[in-house]
């Protein structure tokens, strides 16, 4: 049977409890204090720092290294790569193994 990874980033809000799914963090500054969404801050602290802070966060995608480390990680497994995201910086193509 044919091994499919799902590759995605954390504004997907995937529950990452399958084993198939990698999710690879937004990051997110509230100020001077960057977060990696999911990681370092959860959805609640988030909510909770939205409130208590007077400036609003930013977020940034995750980067086209990162993704492709993820990749790349899937491709040398066997895996069958699908990768979701708000936006791809660039188009990854799959490697042949044989």
């Amino acid at each position: 049977m044919e091994k499919i990874r799902f590759i995605t980033d954390s504004a997907s809000d995937m529950n990452s409890s399958r084993e198939d799914v990698t999710i690879l963090p937004l990051h997110i500054r509230f100020g001077e204090e960057e977060y990696a969404d999911g990681v370092t801050i959860s959805h609640k602290e988030f909510y909770e720092k939205l409130i208590e802070c007077d400036t609003l966060p930013t977020t940034s995608l995750v980067s086209p290294a990162v993704f492709e480390e993820a990749y790349e990680k899937a491709v040398s497994a066997g895996e069958t790569v699908i990768v979701v995201t708000i936006s791809l910086p660039r188009i990854m193509k799959a490697k042949s193994s044989s």
